[in-house]
C-alpha cells in the first residue's frame, strides 16, 4: 500500500481484505444483507451473477466447499459482526457529512463499546482500509472510495476476478439508498468514474470503479393523433400539456397514457359495450361532451358572478346601515322588475340566482369586515395613536370604539380600528384590558410605540392613578394624552352669569310648552304658515348636543313675533317677555354668541384635523374675546348682528349701560374659562418647522445640532420646496421624504399622529344608533359597524376564491 493510503505513523504492511464470498457461504442471506446494507433480494441477485460470471470466464467449474461454520475474521482480530457494526457507524457519519479523523473515530468506537480499550489507531486504519476507505492527506480525514471484491478459487489457489462493475459492493451500498427496483434498471450510457487515490496495494488485487446511477429521462411529451378518436379519446390542454380525455365518461388521463394500447385498454375495460362502435359514434359523443362542458362553464360562471353580486349588495346594505332583510324583500324584487321591463324574462331569471337572503347578507358582511380588518392590521405603521370612547347602545350594552391612523397611498388616513362590548362595568381596568388584548394579542403591536391617546376627559379615561391613559403611559413613555378639543370648547362655554342663565331657562320652558303638546305644535305651525315665517317649528334643547343651545336660541329669536301672538292667550307672562326690550336684548346676545361658538365647534370637526389647526382656531377665539371686551367697553356691538339690530330698534328705551356690564362680565368669564381649559401648553411650540420646514431657523425649535443641519439641508432643496407646496397635507410631505430624511420625518410624523378630538368616535356612535335600533337590538353590531365606518375597499376576488359559488334557492 502506498503512503497516500496510510495515515501518519501507520505501518505500510499489506492490509487484509474482507472476503465477500466467504460471507455468502457462512451467513444466511438476511445476515449478509444486514451486514452490507442491502436487501435480501439484492444479495441473491449478486450471488447468481457471481456464479454466472465465474462459469462463463472459466475461472471456476463449481463453487468451493464452504469454510468452517465460524465467522471469518480479519488479521487485525475483529470478527465480521464487529465489521458490520463499524460499517454502519462509519456510513452514518458520512450520511451526516461529518469530518472524521482516525483518532476521533477510534475514540468514538471505544466509547460505544465496539473496540476494546487497548485498540490502536493502526489497527483501526487497517480495518477501515479493508472496508474500502482511504486517508486523504488534503483534508486530514477518512474518505470513501471503491471497494475491492475477492473470490477464492475452487482449486485451492487464490484466483481473482473482476465482477461486473454494476455489482460491486460500493455500488450496491449506493443502490440501497435508492428505490428497491432501481438496481434492476440497466443504464443506457454507462460512464466509469476513475479516481486517482484508489491505487492497488497488491499486484494480484483488482479495484473496480463505480458507474453513475441511471439518468432519469425528463421533458418527453406525447402528442395526440387524430386516429385516437376511434378509441373514444380526444385531446385536452392542461397547462400546455396535451392529455387524452374520454368522450364517454369525461375522464382525463395522464400524458404518458396517450398511446393506442392504453387508450384501447381504457375503452375495453370501462366501456366494453361501446368498444365495437364506429368512429362516427365517438365523434358524436365528442360534440355532446363539448356541449356539456359549455353548459357547465356557463352555470359555474353564472354562479361566480352571482356570488360577486351578492358581496357587492351586502357591502351597499352595510354602508347604507339598512336591515339585512332588505336584500330579499326589496333589492332582489326591484332588480327583477327592472330586468323584466328593460331586458326581458331571461335576464330576470338570471338575476334571481343572486343569493340575498337575510343569513347570506349577514355572512357576507362578516366576511367583508374580517377582510377589512386584516388589511388594516397590515397597513399599521410602527408608531400609532389611539382615539377611544365608550357609549351605551339601545340594548344598554356598553360599546368601546377605537380609531387609529394608518399610512395609505403615501398619506395618513384615519381608520376605524375596532369596537368591543364591555360585559359588565366600564371601569378603567376593563377598558384597558379590552384595548390591550386587541392591540397586543391580535395585532401584535407594542404599546411602547403609542405616541398619543385622545379621550373625552371622563374620569375612567384620564384618572391620575388608574385611568386608561395613565396605564398606557406607563407602557409608552412617548405617549401624549389629548383631551378632546370639542369637549373642552363645550365646557368652556357652558357657564354663564345668573341673568343670562335665567333668560336661557325661560326660553327652554317656552320651547317645551310648544313642542311637548301635539295640539300646540300643530297650532303654532299653522300660525307660522299664516304669518309667512321662514320656519314653522321650534327646536328642542338638549345639553348633550353641542350645537343645541345656539340653534334653539337663534330659532326662538327669529320666531319672536309669532311666539308673542301664540302665547298671549294661554301664557301672557311669557308673551310679555318678548315685549321687554332688556330681556329681548339679552336673548339676542345669547343667540349671537352661541351661534359664533357653534361655528367654531363645526370648524374643528371633521377628519384629518391636526393639533396645529385646532390650536390655531382656539388661539384665534381667545384673541377675539379680548378684542370684544374692549369694543363692548366703547359700546361697539357690531360683531353681534342681532343684538345690534335690537339696540338700534329700541333706542332710548334700552338701558345700554346695564346691558354693557352683563355682556362684559360674560366675555370676561368666557376668556377665563378658555384659558382654564386651553392652558398655555401650546402644541405648536417648538414644532413650527414641521408645518413649514422652509422657514428660517428659530431658537424655540426643539432640535439637536444634527437635526438642525438636516433641516437646513432640506430647506435648501428647491425640488422639495415645490413638492411641499403641491402636497395635499403635511403628513404626505413627510412620508415622501422619509427615505431621504428619516430622523426628521419620524419626529414630524410622531407629532402629526395624535388625534385632537373624539369626533370620529362620536360619528361612530351615531352610526351605531342607526344600525342597532329597538327592532334589531339583539344583533352583533361589530361587523356591520366596521363595514359601515371603514373606508378600506374589500378584496372581493380573494373572498370569492375561498367560496364555492351556489345559486340562490
Amino acid at each position: 500500500m502506498t503512503s497516500a493510503h496510510v495515515p501518519p505513523n501507520a505501518t505500510s504492511a499489506a492490509p487484509p481484505v474482507i472476503l465477500f464470498g466467504d460471507l455468502m457461504r457462512v451467513w444466511p442471506y438476511d445476515r449478509v444483507a444486514y451486514a452490507v446494507g442491502m436487501s435480501v433480494r439484492a444479495v441473491r441477485t449478486v450471488e447468481r451473477r457471481h456464479r454466472t460470471t465465474n462459469c462463463e470466464a472459466g475461472t471456476a467449474q463449481a463453487l468451493p466447499p464452504p469454510p468452517p461454520a465460524t465467522p471469518p475474521t480479519t488479521p487485525a482480530g475483529f470478527d465480521s459482526f464487529t465489521v458490520a457494526a463499524i460499517r454502519r457507524k462509519v456510513q452514518s457519519k458520512f450520511a451526516a457529512k461529518e469530518v472524521m479523523t482516525i483518532a476521533s473515530l477510534t475514540e468514538k468506537l471505544i466509547i460505544d463499546g465496539i473496540f476494546p480499550m487497548a485498540t490502536s489507531d493502526t489497527s483501526v486504519w487497517r480495518l477501515l482500509h479493508d472496508m474500502g476507505f482511504r486517508y486523504s492527506s488534503a483534508t486530514q480525514s477518512v474518505v470513501r472510495v471503491s471497494v475491492t471484491v475477492r473470490e477464492p478459487s475452487s482449486a485451492g489457489t487464490r484466483r481473482f476476478f473482476e465482477p461486473p462493475p454494476r455489482y460491486t459492493v460500493n455500488f450496491l451500498s449506493k443502490m440501497a439508498k435508492r428505490g428497491p427496483m432501481d438496481m434492476f434498471i440497466r443504464p443506457k450510457h454507462p460512464v466509469a468514474e476513475h479516481t486517482n487515490n484508489s491505487e492497488a496495494d497488491d499486484s494480484d488485487v483488482i479495484e473496480t470503479e463505480v458507474l453513475p446511477a441511471k439518468r432519469i429521462r425528463t421533458g418527453f411529451t406525447r402528442k395526440y393523433d387524430s386516429s385516437y378518436i376511434q378509441f373514444g379519446f380526444v385531446a385536452t390542454n392542461d397547462g400546455g400539456v396535451p392529455k387524452p380525455q374520454c368522450v364517454i365518461c369525461g375522464d382525463v388521463l395522464a400524458n404518458y397514457s396517450m398511446k393506442p394500447s392504453n387508450l384501447k385498454r381504457h375503452l375495453n375495460t370501462k366501456h366494453k359495450e361501446m368498444s365495437s362502435k364506429s368512429k362516427e359514434f365517438f365523434e358524436r359523443k365528442h360534440v355532446d361532451l363539448k356541449g356539456r362542458q359549455k353548459q357547465i362553464f356557463e352555470v359555474s360562471h353564472t354562479n361566480t358572478s352571482a356570488l360577486r353580486a351578492s358581496y357587492k349588495v351586502a357591502l351597499r346594505v352595510a354602508k347604507a346601515k339598512k336591515p339585512y332583510t332588505i336584500g330579499e324583500t326589496l333589492v332582489i324584487a326591484c332588480i327583477k322588475d327592472v330586468c323584466t321591463e328593460m331586458l326581458g324574462e331571461p335576464a330576470a331569471r338570471k338575476v334571481a340566482q343572486v343569493p340575498l337572503s337575510n343569513d347570506t347578507i349577514a355572512r357576507r358582511i362578516y366576511d367583508l369586515a374580517h377582510d377589512m380588518e386584516y388589511q388594516l392590521i397590515i397597513k399599521l405603521a410602527k408608531y400609532f395613536s389611539l382615539q377611544l370612547d365608550v357609549c351605551t347602545d339601545v340594548a344598554n350594552q356598553a360599546v368601546l370604539m377605537v380609531y387609529v391612523p394608518c399610512e395609505h397611498e403615501g398619506d395618513l388616513k384615519e381608520e376605524f380600528f375596532f369596537s368591543a362590548s364591555l360585559p359588565t362595568k366600564t371601569t378603567s381596568s376593563e377598558v384597558f384590558k379590552t384595548v390591550s388584548d386587541y392591540i397586543v394579542n391580535k395585532c401584535g403591536l407594542d404599546f411602547k410605540f403609542c405616541v398619543g391617546v385622545c379621550t373625552d376627559g371622563a374620569a375612567a379615561m384620564i384618572g391620575r392613578h388608574s385611568g386608561v391613559v395613565t396605564q398606557i403611559k406607563a407602557l409608552a413613555p412617548e405617549c401624549k394624552s389629548t383631551h378632546c378639543f370639542l369637549h373642552r370648547e363645550s365646557l368652556a362655554t357652558k357657564k354663564m352669569s345668573t341673568e343670562l342663565n335665567s333668560v336661557l331657562s325661560e326660553v327652554v320652558k317656552i320651547v317645551n310648552h310648544v313642542k311637548a303638546n301635539a295640539l300646540n305644535s300643530r297650532l303654532f305651525t299653522a300660525l307660522c304658515d299664516d304669518m309667512g315665517a321662514d320656519h314653522k317649528q321650534l327646536l328642542l334643547h338638549a345639553d348633550v348636543r353641542w350645537l343645541s343651545r345656539g340653534k334653539v336660541l337663534s330659532r326662538v329669536f327669529e320666531l319672536r313675533n309669532e311666539l308673542v301672538l301664540f302665547l298671549q292667550d294661554k301664557k301672557p307672562n311669557w308673551s310679555q317677555l318678548f315685549r321687554d326690550v332688556h330681556w329681548l336684548a339679552k336673548l339676542a346676545y345669547l343667540a349671537d354668541i352661541f351661534a359664533i361658538f357653534n361655528d367654531l365647534n363645526i370648524s374643528m370637526q371633521g377628519r384629518m384635523a391636526s393639533c396645529f389647526t385646532m390650536a390655531d382656531k382656539i388661539d384665534g377665539q381667545k384673541r377675539k374675546l379680548e378684542a370684544w371686551k374692549n369694543r363692548v367697553s366703547r359700546d361697539c356691538y357690531d360683531m353681534f348682528h342681532q343684538l345690534a339690530t335690537v339696540i338700534a330698534d329700541a333706542g332710548e328705551d334700552l338701558n345700554v349701560a346695564s346691558l354693557r356690564n352683563v355682556i362684559k362680565e360674560h366675555l370676561i368669564n368666557l376668556a377665563d374659562h378658555f384659558q382654564h381649559y386651553f392652558p398655555a401648553e401650546d402644541p405648536r411650540k417648538g414644532t413650527g418647522w414641521i408645518r413649514n420646514p422652509f422657514m428660517p431657523l428659530r431658537d424655540d425649535f426643539d432640535l439637536s445640532v444634527t437635526m438642525e443641519d438636516k433641516l437646513l439641508e432640506l430647506a435648501a432643496d428647491e425640488g422639495l420646496k415645490t413638492s411641499f407646496e403641491t402636497s395635499t397635507s403635511l403628513a404626505s410631505f413627510w412620508i415622501k421624504v422619509k427615505a431621504e430624511y428619516p430622523e426628521l420625518s419620524e419626529i414630524a410624523l410622531k407629532t402629526l399622529l395624535p388625534f385632537p378630538s373624539t369626533y370620529l368616535c362620536e360619528t361612530g356612535f351615531s352610526t351605531m344608533s342607526v344600525i342597532k335600533t329597538k327592532y334589531r337590538n339583539c344583533m352583533d353590531i361589530h361587523s356591520p359597524l366596521r363595514v359601515a365606518l371603514s373606508s378600506i375597499e374589500p378584496r372581493l376576488d380573494k373572498l370569492i376564491n375561498k367560496k364555492q359559488a351556489h345559486p340562490s334557492h
